[in-house]
């Protein structure tokens, strides 16, 4: 399972296109807060935009502890 967390919608939906076709499943997210409640285990990959408006990437990512794997973007 894939976490898409970009703010710009045409980017967050050509990832999940990209993800969707080799048969992950894909949640988008174009906020941080919305995506953070409770994904401890709940996600194999995170992607994260480096320039979200409410809570850079880099932030929380030093924040959570939890994350399995982040590409930043």
């Amino acid at each position: 399972k894939i976490l898409a967390v970009e703010d710009d919608p045409c980017a967050r939906e050509l990832l999940a296109i990209i993800f969707k076709r080799e048969d992950y499943d894909v949640i988008e997210s174009r906020m941080v807060p919305k995506c953070c409640l409770g994904w401890a285990g709940k996600f194999d990959l995170i992607l994260l935009d480096l320039g979200l408006p409410t809570m850079t990437a880099t932030r929380l990512c030093g924040a959570s502890k939890q994350i399995p794997a982040a590409f930043v973007f």
